[in-house]
């Protein structure tokens, strides 16, 4: 698993960041969920709301077969990876 992580300029946003996954698809919005989960104590700490998005490798790999073909180019484009 890797990250990808898009802080915006403004000090009361949030940081959205891409969790790419390397297994077999799964659900999104429990896998969300799940992710959410883990980083729920990171805005207690530091302030910064994370906003995860689950994205299987595969969709990267063959972005005509993901639903936001535009929001896989703008990670692509903007993404940090870490």
């Amino acid at each position: 698993m890797s990250k990808t992580l898009r802080v915006p300029d403004q000090s009361d946003s949030d940081a959205d960041v891409a969790v790419l996954l390397s297994d077999n698809p799964g659900k999104f919005i429990s896998t969300k969920l799940a992710i959410d989960d883990l980083v729920y104590e990171v805005p207690l700490e530091n302030g910064i709301r994370i906003q995860p998005l689950p994205v299987w490798q595969s969709k990267l790999e063959y972005p005509e077969h993901y639903s936001n073909l535009l929001l896989l180019k703008h990670i692509a484009r903007e993404g940090i990876r870490l």
